[in-house]
């Protein structure tokens, strides 16, 4: 391969590399919003709003419990199918 279509790939391959990343992160800050409206809203046992307002510790430790666990692999596995679709490329 020509050097100037490797480095071009490469740089590509890295753009959507971020852009994978990104899809991850944003699919995790969507569903920990969702879950913790939700959470929010429904209120059991009165934990997140009462008389008093709103219990701000519960809904950042509520948008916390689900930011991670779903951005994380969301990022890995959309990370994983860019570099698996740019090794099937290269294979060609």
């Amino acid at each position: 391969m020509d050097l100037n279509k490797q480095g071009a790939s490469d740089r590509s391959l890295q753009k959507n590399a971020v852009k994978a990343i990104a899809l991850g992160v944003a699919l995790g800050f969507f569903v920990a919003s969702l879950m913790t409206f939700l959470d929010w809203y429904e209120n059991p046992s009165g934990i997140f709003h009462g008389d008093h307002g709103t219990n701000w510790v519960f809904v950042r430790d509520t948008f916390a419990s689900w930011f991670a666990p779903v951005a994380v692999p969301a990022s890995i596995f959309t990370l994983s199918g860019v570099l698996l679709f740019a090794w099937a490329k290269r294979r060609k």
